[in-house]
């Protein structure tokens, strides 16, 4: 038997920690087990530095379209 899985995030909002959003209550309909621990805390959580040179280039570009969000990222 495997053992069960449970999703680890930080506090990020995008990810319905705070309040209601359209992830929070996919999780909640599907019965995904999950959890939020040490946000802001990049030992815990290293795929953050992982984002600052696609947000910087994300930011750094105007995108008004979804195409130009694509080509940006």
């Amino acid at each position: 038997m495997c053992d069960p899985f449970i999703l680890e995030e930080d506090g990020d909002s995008g990810h319905g920690a705070r309040g209601t959003n359209i992830v929070k209550t996919w999780k909640e309909k599907n019965g995904l087990k999950h959890y939020f621990n040490c946000p802001g805390s990049l030992d815990w959580s290293p795929i953050e530095r992982c984002w600052r040179l696609p947000k910087w280039e994300v930011k750094s570009r105007m995108c008004l379209t979804h195409e130009d969000l694509v080509e940006a990222v």
